[in-house]
C-alpha cells in the first residue's frame, strides 16, 4: 500500500479518521499522486482525490449548511469542467459508495472517476468515523488531457424574461436522471435553455419503490416575450413524453 497503491482513496480516509478522532470534523482535502494498476497497458497513472464532510463553510458560525451531495458534485463538475470535457454519470460499480448519492464518471464508454458518500458501515468499523457523511471523488487526470488555461465565454443576456416552472414527478429506480433529461430536452420546445433538480423526496405518500424529485425548467427567449401558451404547449409535450418511459406526475 505505501508503494503500490491502487487508489488515493484510502490515504484520505485514514487523514479524515485522524482528524475526526481529534474533533476536527469539518474537512475538504485532496491529493494528486500517481496510482497504480495490474494493467499491462497502464500499470500507473495521475490521479486526483478528494474528500469532504462536515460543514460547508466552518468559518461563518452563522452558515449551517453542511456538505451534500450537490455541493460535491458542483466541484467535480467544477474540475471536469476546467479540461473542457464533456461527461456523463452512470450508476456506480464501486460496492463500497452508497448507491443513493453516487455516481461513476465516463467520457464516452471509458470510465474515468468516480464520486459519492463512503459506505457509512465501512467509515464506522474501518475509519471511526461515526454518524457522519463522508463525500469521496477520484479521477484519472491522465484522461482528461491537457487543462484549459485560457477560457472565453461568450454570454448573451435576453431583453426579455425568462419563465419558470416546476414540475414534481414520481419516479422508479430503474429510470435514471439521464434518461429525464434527454427526454425534457428532445420533447422541449426551443425555448427551454434549463433543466435542473431542485428538490428529493422519499418520504410520506410516496408509494413504496418510487421517489418525488422535482425538476425547474427554464424557458427564454431573445427575440420577444413568451407567451401562456406557448410554454403551456411545451409542458403537456414534456409530460406526454415522460409518460411514455414511464415517469408520472405526482399528484
Amino acid at each position: 500500500m505505501s508503494a503500490l497503491r491502487p487508489s488515493l482513496l484510502f490515504g484520505l480516509l485514514e487523514v479524515a479518521s485522524y482528524n475526526y478522532r481529534r474533533q476536527n470534523r469539518d474537512l475538504k482535502i485532496f491529493e494528486v499522486g500517481k496510482i497504480f494498476s495490474v494493467d499491462p497497458k497502464k500499470p500507473e497513472s495521475l490521479s486526483l482525490g478528494f474528500l469532504a464532510m462536515g460543514k460547508e463553510n466552518k468559518e461563518d458560525y452563522t452558515d449551517k449548511r453542511m456538505v451534500s451531495f450537490y455541493t460535491f458534485k458542483g466541484v467535480v463538475e467544477d474540475v471536469l469542467e476546467s479540461y473542457g470535457v464533456s461527461v456523463t454519470f452512470k450508476e456506480p460499480e464501486e460496492s463500497w459508495l452508497e448507491k443513493r448519492a453516487s455516481a461513476d464518471i465516463y467520457i464516452g464508454e471509458k470510465k474515468i472517476g468516480f464520486f459519492g458518500i463512503f459506505d457509512s458501515g465501512l467509515a464506522d468499523r474501518l475509519y471511526e468515523i461515526k454518524n457522519a457523511e463522508v463525500f469521496v471523488a477520484e479521477i484519472d487526470l491522465e484522461s482528461l488531457g491537457e487543462k484549459e488555461t485560457k477560457k472565453s465565454i461568450d454570454v448573451n443576456m435576453s431583453p426579455f424574461p425568462r419563465v419558470f416552472r416546476d414540475l414534481s414527478i414520481l419516479i422508479s429506480p430503474e429510470i435514471t436522471y439521464e434518461k429525464i433529461k434527454e427526454t425534457i430536452q428532445k420533447a422541449g420546445s426551443k425555448y427551454l435553455t434549463g433543466i435542473r433538480v431542485t428538490d428529493i423526496y422519499r418520504g410520506k405518500g410516496i408509494p413504496k419503490g418510487f421517489r418525488s424529485i422535482t425538476i425547474s425548467l427554464t424557458f427564454e427567449s431573445f427575440t420577444e416575450t413568451l407567451k401562456e401558451e406557448e410554454i403551456n404547449s411545451a409542458i403537456n409535450n414534456i409530460i406526454s413524453s415522460l409518460e411514455e418511459i414511464g415517469v408520472k406526475l405526482r399528484g
